[in-house]
């Protein structure tokens, strides 16, 4: 199979990834003082850390901000195993409250809101025709998470389902959460003047290299097929 140019999205991600990489190792002298008051204050919170970390993602998740930032915070503050517990708990929760405020509670709202938005239109029916593998592809791909579960909450889709086809956004979250953890082992090492660069360290760097290639190509791959389902729907309304 002939793999296909990367799309200005995916170039764009690998690039945003590289760059934020390089400026949090330059102002990582700025913000390294402030890592070990950041990690007292969360071990201080003791089993009321995680519970805020993912009543905040719950809030914001409603709110539409993106859900990357959150993912990497997880990194940041919990290290990589909780992180992952957390993220997931966190990830699965919140886009299953989305999907149900959209259901019982704003499906008016989102219903008129599908009515000013053709793109939103036409993804919907795709789905409607291709069901929950066609979210779960679009769970990976460069798509805000957020608008899409609340789409699906007016959509015929069963909550089973949408539960199981949302699990497409942890490879995501895992990449965006290890990162945050990367990026935090290198602000350590580079103001730690008695830091050693060890193998550790060198499989940690290339975890974090090898997630956003993998994030970007999988982004890609889904979104091809998210266009080419489109297609295939604005085709069938035409006729």
């Amino acid at each position: 199979m002939k793999l296909k140019k990367p799309t200005a999205v995916t170039v764009k991600r690998v690039l945003i990834g590289i760059a934020v990489i390089i400026a949090l190792l330059v102002v990582g002298d700025q913000i390294a003082p402030h890592i070990p008051a950041a990690e007292k204050w969360i071990q201080d919170q003791g089993v009321l850390a995680p519970v805020i970390y993912i009543l905040l993602v719950c809030l914001l998740t409603l709110l539409c901000f993106p859900m990357d930032v959150l993912f990497v915070a997880a990194g940041m503050i919990f290290g990589l195993w909780w992180g992952t517990l957390y993220l997931t708990i966190a990830t699965t929760v919140s886009q299953m409250i989305v999907f149900l405020v959209s259901r019982y509670l704003l499906r008016h709202r989102v219903e008129n809101w599908l009515v000013d938005n053709q793109k939103m239109r036409i993804l919907n029916r795709a789905i409607e025709h291709k069901g929950a593998q066609l979210l779960f592809l679009i769970r990976m791909a460069p798509i805000p998470a957020s608008p899409v579960s609340y789409l699906m909450g007016v959509s015929s889709m069963r909550f089973g389902k949408f539960v199981l086809a949302s699990t497409g956004l942890l490879p995501v979250a895992f990449a965006s959460m290890y990162f945050g953890h990367a990026a935090i082992h290198a602000i350590d090492d580079a103001n730690n003047p008695k830091a050693s660069f060890g193998w550790d360290d060198a499989l940690l760097y290339m975890g974090a290299f090898a997630s956003i290639i993998g994030v970007a190509y999988i982004g890609h791959t889904a979104r091809n097929a998210i266009i080419r389902a489109e297609k295939e729907e604005a085709a069938l309304a035409e006729t």
